[in-house]
């Protein structure tokens, strides 16, 4: 969590940005051999933090009453006014930048840990405690503006006014769900709860103008540090801070526990879970958007897009449930729909604007989280079962897929279209009954949907998808062959479908005449006429009396072999692989070779 300021070899800032500070900045530090990650992740001195870490300990484990109030507020704030006025000492006599920042990335965790002692009697309604909570939080904003200030810290207002609101917002959370306490309908505070991380969400947002900033208005603005690591490290500290004050506030405010703050550190758990952060992981989510659509960096891009899904899968509640977190979402399904539908919802929106504006993969994104939508209920806790799927969000995702097939020219958006339509409606049953089996009815549509897109598209994907369907009618003439002769589907089924199959070939043979669709037609009729022979003589066997029935059908067949071999010696099926293959028929046979 703590940056240490180093400078990559990759990275160019402004030479007069440079020229502000002495080349020994860290004062006698050494650099250590390390990778420049475990630089800007690391500090060479953990002590302060160690010590921080102590500190808070000690104190949160007399937050359940081993201390008064008082006692709490003057050792916590004389521990942070303490650690404040070392960080400010160290940088202007020493100028060691890299503990410096250690020391005020912990003053942000000590100042939380302040506005959690006021909430055993902010939870009566004490005045002294509010009055004191609030005192303490202008306190904390205006010791801030003094390190800023004294240090000559340049951070401009459009990266100073969110931390404040955001820092405000964390230490005075507690008031939002106290205002709502004295409610007759006890779920009212819960909902309060909700809405601070609704509120964190959008406090987010005013973050948008500094992401569209450049980042000289803050590399080395009064400080050795680096962007992003400043000013962002900040931030990453009162988010992390906000997500833990959630968590905190449905152990102290859930009037169905009552709990006091000490059980928080027990690990008791009431109404919190991953649906709480999911209104401020939302607006992370943008913040990240508008980073991808700046930067253009790939691993921005990659965050951005993974949240919505993270925010998705964090909606998604476990089966067993204590019976306040069951009962207040079954109240929350109820009025506003599930949290995973609703979090679905919103990855569609942000998906849809991320498309909107050019960030790769966001196209993929949209198209997986409107299926996800479409096997969700609004009214359940967790993704449904597939055969209550959604067909109205799948008709749309469908409809979108062809949309942009048309606008690229790309045939395998319309074939996807079809696929996931066809899944749609074979979960829902819609295939069941026939002769054919549903998933052989579902692989048919498939393929009549190739062929149909074949009749316009000409692209590279449509010359993959001719030689799969080539192979399918293959391998479905062989099959239904197969089926003919060993009388396993009903009399003529096995037939009418190989005329079918080999007539679907035939004209698609006339529209690619180089397809390879005239070699597969001509096999189909063959598999045809033997299924049509076979089945024709099982018939006759049925149906008439007769001794040397098959004897006679015994000599028909070798007809057959007799007229194949003639056809093997006039060079017919050399001619005819010519034409399949080359597309050029070699020369008729001259009659000397005809009579040998």
């Amino acid at each position: 969590m703590v940056m240490h300021p180093v400078h990559s070899s990759d990275e160019n800032p402004s030479s007069d940005h440079r020229s502000d500070f002495p080349v020994d900045i860290v004062g006698p530090q050494k650099e250590s051999e390390r990778s420049p990650f475990f630089k800007r992740v690391s500090t060479e001195n953990p002590f302060y933090l160690i010590s921080a870490a102590c500190v808070i300990h000690s104190t949160g484990l007399s937050m359940g009453g081993g201390l008064p109030l008082s006692v709490m507020i003057s050792l916590i704030g004389g521990y942070l006014l303490l650690l404040a006025v070392i960080g400010i000492g160290i940088v202007r006599f020493w100028n060691v930048w890299d503990d410096a920042r250690s020391i005020f990335l912990t003053l942000i965790l000590l100042m939380l840990e302040l506005s959690i002692c006021f909430d055993q009697s902010i939870a009566l309604h004490s005045t002294s405690a509010i009055v004191g909570l609030v005192g303490l939080t202008l306190g904390a904003m205006c010791l801030v503006e003094l390190i800023l200030r004294v240090l000559k810290i340049r951070l401009p207002w459009i990266y100073r006014f969110p931390f404040y609101l955001q820092l405000g917002l964390a230490m005075l959370a507690s008031l939002i769900p106290m205002a709502f306490s004295n409610s007759a309908e006890s779920s009212v505070v819960r909902w309060a709860i909700y809405g601070v991380s609704g509120l964190a969400g959008l406090s987010m947002l005013t973050l948008i103008p500094a992401i569209r900033t450049s980042r000289d208005r803050v590399e080395f603005a009064g400080c050795p540090w680096i962007w992003p690591y400043h000013p962002w490290s900040l931030f990453v500290i009162v988010w992390v801070c906000l997500g833990f004050r959630l968590y905190l506030l449905t152990l102290s405010f859930d009037p169905a526990f009552e709990l006091s703050a000490n059980a928080a550190y027990a690990g008791m758990g009431g109404i919190f879970g991953g649906y709480l952060l999911v209104p401020m992981l939302l607006g992370m989510s943008w913040l990240l958007l508008e980073a991808a659509l700046v930067h253009r960096h790939w691993l921005i891009q990659t965050f951005a897009l993974s949240l919505s899904f993270v925010c998705v899968g964090l909606s998604v509640e476990q089966r067993s449930l204590n019976p306040a977190l069951q009962s207040f979402l079954t109240e929350y399904s109820q009025h506003l729909g599930s949290p995973v539908w609703l979090a679905s919802l919103a990855s569609v929106l942000f998906f849809a604007v991320a498309w909107w504006r050019g960030l790769p993969f966001a196209r993929r994104g949209l198209v997986v989280s409107m299926l996800l939508v479409s096997v969700m209920d609004p009214k359940r806790v967790s993704f449904q079962r597939v055969e209550d799927v959604n067909l109205t969000w799948l008709t749309a995702t469908a409809i979108f897929l062809c949309l942009v097939g048309h606008q690229k020219q790309k045939s395998r958006f319309y074939i996807e279209a079809v696929v996931w339509m066809v899944l749609g409606l074979g979960s829902r049953n819609y295939f069941d009954g026939w002769e054919l089996s549903p998933v052989e009815i579902q692989f048919h549509l498939v393929a009549l949907a190739v062929g149909v897109v074949s009749l316009w598209s000409k692209d590279e994907a449509m010359e993959e998808f001719k030689v799969l369907l080539i192979l399918f009618m293959v391998i479905a003439t062989v099959r239904m062959l197969f089926h003919g002769v060993t009388g396993i589907r009903p009399a003529g089924f096995a037939s009418g479908y190989l005329l079918l199959m080999a007539v679907a070939a035939y004209l698609l043979s006339r529209v690619h005449p180089k397809a390879g669709f005239l070699g597969a037609a001509c096999f189909v009729f063959a598999c045809t006429y033997a299924s049509a022979f076979t089945e024709g003589g099982r018939f006759l066997n049925h149906q008439v009396r007769w001794d040397g029935l098959r004897q006679f059908l015994i000599g028909l067949a070798f007809l057959h072999v007799g007229l194949f071999a003639s056809a093997w010696k006039g060079g017919v099926f050399k001619r005819w692989a010519a034409r399949f293959v080359t597309a050029e028929p070699l020369p008729e046979p001259s009659p000397e070779l005809k009579g040998q």
